[in-house]
Order: structure tokens, then C-alpha cells, then sequence
């Protein structure tokens, strides 16, 4: 909850519980190894995977100064049937 991307809600209780909340992903894009120096955020917990709690689905990182964002699904348009204010809180946070 500490990054901008993830803060759904000032308050750190209400935010857990608005990520407890969100429809998962049914697809999680595969990755080979977390990148030194990047930040995973939110993983996905997926019993196949190997490594430290499961795949990274929202990575932070910075390149040539920048920050960068990876999100490893393609599904946070579900978020809006159940949340739309988080949803859009999410995306604000990305941008």
C-alpha cells in the first residue's frame, strides 16, 4: 500500500481490503526471473510458480531515470463491474 500504484484508499485497512475484494486474473503472463532492482508490488498467488509468494503481476522499476509499471494480466477492466472507483483510483495511481 505504500506505492502509488497500489494505494487504492488512503487508509492501509481499507485498501487490503479493496485488493481482497478485486476479481483475480485468469491469465498471468509467465515470467523467467524477477529483474535486479525492481520492486514486485502484488504477486499472484499460483501454486505452479516457483520463487518467493507466487508470480509478479505488478512489478515497479525504474529505466534510463523513468519509472516503469509492468502488469503481467490483461483483466483489470473486471475490476469496474465490482469497484469502478477503485478501478479508476488504480489507473490514475499508473499514470
Amino acid at each position: 500500500a505504500d506505492h502509488p500504484a497500489t494505494r487504492l484508499d488512503p487508509d492501509p485497512e481499507r485498501c487490503r481490503y479493496a485488493w481482497s475484494r478485486l476479481p483475480g486474473p485468469f491469465l498471468v503472463w509467465p515470467v523467467a526471473h524477477e529483474k535486479a532492482g525492481a520492486t514486485p508490488l502484488v504477486r499472484h498467488e499460483d501454486p505452479a510458480s516457483t520463487g518467493d509468494g507466487g508470480r509478479p503481476l505488478l512489478v515497479a522499476h525504474y529505466f534510463d531515470g523513468g519509472p516503469v509499471l509492468w502488469l503481467g494480466c490483461q483483466e483489470t477492466w473486471r475490476w469496474r463491474s465490482v469497484a469502478p472507483k477503485v478501478y479508476d483510483r488504480f489507473w490514475v495511481g499508473v499514470m
